[in-house]
């Protein structure tokens, strides 16, 4: 079966979402920054924690992302959506892995510095 955009809409929420509307529009981008404005969490929240576990560090950002939305509902200002806290959470997993990788490059490098 050919990939078409509505196969691909049909299956994937953000591929089915940016094919069919394009990258340059408000949902989209909406979706996107969602994401993109999540990252520093996941990056941020293992440097502050003493001993950063995966589950730790994901438990945390969803209390402070379930948070936020509930003080959008609250408040009625924002829109309060499943979505959101989903998206939101993807970007904290992206800025847990680059934290991780860049911890473990440091040590690499830290470690290669003293041997040589």
């Amino acid at each position: 079966m050919a990939c078409t955009a509505s196969t691909i809409s049909d299956d994937h929420l953000i591929l089915g979402l940016i094919s069919r509307f394009g990258f340059d529009h408000p949902a989209s981008i909406a979706l996107i920054a969602n994401i993109i404005l999540f990252v520093p969490m996941g990056l941020l929240v293992p440097l502050i924690l003493r001993r950063p576990t995966f589950l730790l560090t994901m438990c945390l950002s969803l209390g402070i992302i379930v948070t936020i939305e509930v003080i959008q509902d609250v408040t009625n200002l924002g829109s309060t959506d499943i979505d959101d806290v989903i998206l939101n959470m993807v970007g904290c997993l992206v800025g847990y892995f680059v934290c991780l990788i860049s911890m473990t490059l440091i040590k690499k490098s830290e470690s290669a510095t003293t041997m040589g």
